[in-house]
């Protein structure tokens, strides 16, 4: 959605000569004004293809095939711009961020650069006819003799060259990185239930992800139906436009809150450590050995506090304590439909893993202290993840029964683990009075506006919130 008002204003700029101020003005009513700070950025910071003697182009590149069952189409996602004579193409793939180079062997890469060079010129079909192909237009002797690919940061206009070259070199990098892909998602696979099931036709129908009615505590089965997580839960506890530029893709400012970059930092190299294959409970040589990766780019203060509190995990590793410990899976998810209240409900522990053959959910937090007891733990940060891992494991959404909820904690004072037994009528309970109020809240909300104050101050997209208060902000 973001990136389709960008395109917008960015076309008012490119094909009619409007400057930023004016074209802005093309935007709806109803886009907010973080929308509008960012969308100016954007363009400000945007190269400048019209100097570089090319234009923009309307219509896609398709290359289109038929089979003696169907016609099958392939056609890169981006924004697509020819010299005059035709002879060079470019396709630009925006980021919201920070243009970063891609992996060796990336199929985007290698569908994108094919695409734009052996691509025909197609209009976008209408939404009508969309069971129809691509009207394709052109001819053989409309195809470039140069074609580029590159990646743009719509935060700071970098600029990376994913790919250069003739369209016999497009081609020879499909066959090589993208030719199987695209065999592969024209059969289809396994299904991938997420936060994506929201805007699935069939979700009321899906037999493979599990129906937990009345989990939200919410009465509203008409509604659009939506996705939600514990992350978007606390953002709109805390303030109900964090929530939505959070879920627009929204990138931070130029700062974000200490605690999200050291949190960001620990959790990556936990996934890295719990990701190898060993027996043995995590030891300092092997933290010390993932750190690198992990605290580069933070600052010397930051880095600091990473690496204590990651020295602290040797003592709360799930391998601990001699049982027996398989299936751990990093970051696993975790996907639930509540049809009472048409929402779509995702989750991603941190560690699920199987002691002795029973699952285990562990969450963990790098934190200045442990709550002072155990039935605090809800009123903490990451209260509402802990509630919502509760209710998801005891209304069976993982399949099977679950032993339990942990929380680890990484504190300046030690480590300290905490549980919670998902079978226990009070801890559910708890659970859904930090849940139930704060969903209804959330499901109710049709503008998400602002709340400034406090949550500011630990917001990440203050540098385009017009609302922020300024002597909540991180800079403050």
């Amino acid at each position: 959605m973001l990136l389709g008002l960008f395109f917008d204003v960015l076309d008012a700029v490119e094909a009619d000569g409007k400057s930023v101020t004016t074209a802005l003005e093309v935007l709806p009513d109803g886009v907010g004004g973080p929308e509008r700070n960012w969308i100016a950025n954007a363009v400000h910071v945007y190269p400048d293809m019209l100097a570089e003697g090319l234009r923009p182009v309307q219509d896609h590149w398709v290359i289109q095939t038929e089979t003696a069952t169907d016609i099958r189409e392939l056609y890169a996602w981006g924004r697509r711009y020819e010299s005059a004579d035709g002879r060079t193409r470019v396709l630009v793939l925006p980021s919201m961020s920070t243009a970063t180079r891609r992996p060796a062997g990336d199929v985007k890469t290698a569908v994108s650069a094919c695409t734009t060079a052996w691509g025909r010129p197609a209009p976008w079909p209408k939404p009508s006819k969309w069971s129809e192909p691509f009207a394709i237009r052109g001819s053989d002797a409309d195809l470039p003799t140069l074609v580029s690919v590159r990646q743009v940061g719509l935060l700071d206009g970098s600029v990376v060259e994913l790919f250069d070259g003739t369209p016999e070199e497009a081609m020879a990098r499909y066959e090589q990185q993208g030719r199987a892909a695209v065999k592969r998602a024209v059969a289809g696979g396994q299904p991938a239930p997420g936060n994506s099931c929201s805007g699935c036709k069939l979700i009321d129908d899906c037999i493979v992800v599990p129906r937990v009615p009345g989990l939200l505590g919410v009465a509203d089965p008409e509604a659009p139906v939506r996705s939600v997580s514990a992350t978007t839960l606390r953002y709109h506890d805390a303030c109900p436009q964090q929530a939505r530029l959070r879920g627009l893709n929204m990138p931070a400012g130029d700062t974000e809150p200490q605690p999200i970059r050291i949190g960001r930092a620990v959790d990556a190299a936990l996934n890295t450590l719990h990701g190898q294959v060993h027996e043995q409970p995590c030891t300092r040589e092997q933290l010390d050995s993932v750190l690198t990766d992990h605290v580069a780019g933070l600052d010397e203060s930051d880095a600091e506090l990473v690496v204590g509190r990651l020295r602290r995990h040797v003592d709360t590793c799930s391998r601990h304590g001699g049982c027996e410990i398989t299936d751990e899976q990093p970051q696993a998810r975790i996907t639930a439909f509540d049809p009472n209240a048409s929402v779509v409900i995702y989750a991603d522990p941190d560690l699920l893993y199987r002691e002795n053959g029973e699952l285990v959910w562990r969450e963990t937090t790098a934190s200045w202290a442990p709550p002072s007891s155990r039935r605090h733990l809800f009123e903490t940060r990451k209260g509402i993840q802990l509630a919502l891992a509760v209710l998801l494991c005891h209304a069976g959404a993982l399949g099977e029964p679950v032993a339990r909820v942990e929380m680890e904690y990484l504190t300046d004072r030690g480590a300290d683990l905490r549980f919670l037994d998902v079978s226990d009528p009070e801890t559910v309970a708890a659970a859904r009075a930090v849940i139930e109020p704060i969903a209804a809240r959330w499901r109710a909300d049709g503008a998400f506006p602002a709340t400034p104050g406090a949550a500011c101050g630990s917001c990440s997209f203050t540098r385009w919130c017009p609302d922020a208060a300024p002597e909540r902000t991180p800079d403050a």
